[in-house]
């Protein structure tokens, strides 16, 4: 395969969570109809933010925005599968909470599952690159005050569905 350098080289966590998520691919999944045996374990575009590390995990059987605390965090087992809402410069997105007794907690965003749509190592990398461009590119959508609502200025700004339709302004 085509081993490219990775911004996380200097992360021992990120190269923990691979490792891991390797082993359990050899341990309990590569039986499972769900695997690609095609694909690898990889991590794409991990970068720190706000005390945790952000990127997409490859696997064979599934493609995750991952969520990573820089340091450890004990898995707390009654938190597992809990959502948490998470802002990311795209807009709130729900992870799920996970975690296992190796890596300890983390949070996770389900984007393919199973992998079958690809069909080499490196049309998964694209799609993970692509996904992460996309969650980490600003909203162009207005944010809402503390009240929830739009500023007045981003209000006029906005056309409703039945002006844009009618042609009117």
């Amino acid at each position: 395969m085509n081993k490219r350098p990775h911004s996380w080289s200097e992360s021992p966590r990120i190269a923990e969570l691979v490792e891991q998520f390797k082993r359990i691919g050899e341990k309990a999944m590569c039986e499972l109809p769900i695997y690609n045996p095609e694909l690898e374990v990889e991590a794409i575009g991990f970068r720190r933010v706000d005390g945790h590390w952000i990127g997409i995990l490859i696997t064979p059987w599934f493609m995750n925005l991952m969520r990573v605390p820089q340091e450890a965090v004990p898995m707390q087992m009654a938190h597992l599968g809990r959502r948490l809402k998470v802002t990311l410069p795209s807009g709130d997105r729900e992870l799920m909470q996970g975690g296992d007794e190796v890596l300890g907690s983390y949070e996770s965003l389900s984007l393919h599952s199973p992998m079958f749509a690809f069909q080499t190592q490196k049309a998964a990398q694209q799609e993970a690159e692509r996904q992460l461009a996309d969650l980490m590119q600003p909203s162009e959508q207005p944010l809402p005050d503390e009240n929830g609502r739009l500023h007045a200025e981003e209000k006029a700004r906005k056309i409703s569905r039945r002006v844009f339709l009618r042609g009117a302004t």
